[in-house]
């Protein structure tokens, strides 16, 4: 029996849509972070942090990765180099879809967009790939970090919503969220 699989964010019974579920974990994970910030404030918690902040960007960072390259599919952002059959980084999907919005679609993010998608991308793919050479790039992972990166992520997911125009189905809350950080981190 073939498994339909979600392209983009349906959220229907009997369709597998992995993306959409990687990003409600990630937002899941993000709240009970803000529910518990005065433990991150406490001396010598900024590793417990950096756990907790790693876990909710791999799961943000793999739903948008999933969702892009589930965009690929679409016959707009294939290019001739790409007839081996695999699916292109995150960061060439996302430039290739930029060029493709109209303009319209395209007002609704920053001009900085892809600039700050690949940043996010650099933090999200040093936590998959952990190691010594990744170290410093992670050590730097801090509330501001975590939130600018959830904010770009989810302005991904809005743009993809928008050129698909899918913006009115099934999930008109899941990607609405103001994320920030208390005031109160000390860093």
């Amino acid at each position: 029996m073939a498994v339909p699989f979600a392209e983009i964010c349906t959220d229907r019974p009997l369709m597998w849509n992995v993306q959409l579920g990687f990003w409600r974990d990630a937002v899941e994970h993000f709240e009970a972070m803000l529910e518990n910030a005065d433990v991150y404030d406490e001396d010598d918690n900024e590793a417990i942090f950096g756990v907790d902040a790693a876990i909710v960007l791999v799961l943000a960072g793999t739903s948008v990765s999933i969702l892009l390259g589930q965009q690929w599919s679409d016959n707009r952002l294939r290019e001739e180099g790409d007839r081996d059959g695999r699916v292109p980084p995150p960061i060439t999907l996302l430039n290739r879809l930029l060029n493709e919005v109209q303009a319209s679609v395209r007002a609704g993010c920053p001009g900085d967009l892809a600039s700050r998608f690949a940043s996010a991308n650099e933090m999200y793919e040093a936590i998959r790939h952990f190691g010594e050479p990744k170290h410093e790039i992670v050590g730097q992972l801090n509330p501001d970090i975590l939130v600018r990166h959830l904010n770009v992520l989810q302005m991904v997911w809005n743009l993809v919503i928008e050129w698909r125009q899918v913006h009115d189905q099934y999930i008109p809350n899941d990607f609405q969220h103001q994320f920030a950080w208390p005031t109160s981190w000390n860093t």
